[in-house]
């Protein structure tokens, strides 16, 4: 998975973050989903509600919904989920993993001096590649290189295995004509 942004969209974002500053900015990325590539189309900032905003942030949820139905209204998917750490390191807190409630989606932290995105499954956290560009970027896809060593050493056991057993047969009868 990766994200593509545009400069325009990223300054988008930070404007989002230091108008919130020094409380969480938090928002919506909305896009198209093609293969491995999360393509933003629109950035959705949205207030955050939280009891505490300077270390925490909740979305309003009346305009989480409105933004929600935009997306669906225009076509798009949610690509991505932003929100900011005005102190802090653009990292996942336990807080951030536990309400990951979108897997697929990309998870956008803006930290106090950078930006990193997570893909947030089940408590499995995973860096995702950012793209910031005008043009469409060059994806490498990864090579699924567990799932093939693990299939080649499955037959690599049956034929080890197969072998020895042929082997430890004890040797057939002489036939007397």
């Amino acid at each position: 998975m990766h994200l593509w942004l545009t400069p325009a969209q990223l300054s988008a974002i930070r404007a989002s973050v230091e108008q919130e500053n020094p409380n969480e900015a938090c928002g919506l990325i909305g896009g198209i989903i093609d293969g491995e590539l999360l393509r933003a189309s629109t950035i959705l900032p949205i207030p955050n509600r939280a009891v505490e905003p300077r270390i925490h942030f909740v979305m309003d949820e009346k305009s989480l919904v409105q933004s929600m139905m935009a997306l669906e209204s225009q076509r798009l998917s949610l690509v991505g989920i932003y929100h900011s750490h005005p102190d802090g390191e653009p990292i996942p807190s336990r807080e951030d993993i536990h309400r990951a409630y979108y897997p697929g989606t990309a998870y956008l932290i803006v930290g106090k001096t950078n930006i990193a995105a997570w893909d947030i499954r089940q408590g499995d956290v995973t860096p995702i590649p950012i793209h910031i560009s005008e043009g469409r970027p060059q994806i490498v896809s990864s090579p699924r290189v567990i799932p093939y060593a693990a299939l080649i050493s499955a037959v690599i056991a049956f034929i080890f295995m197969l072998t020895l057993a042929l082997a430890l047969l004890p040797p057939p009868p002489d036939i007397i004509p």
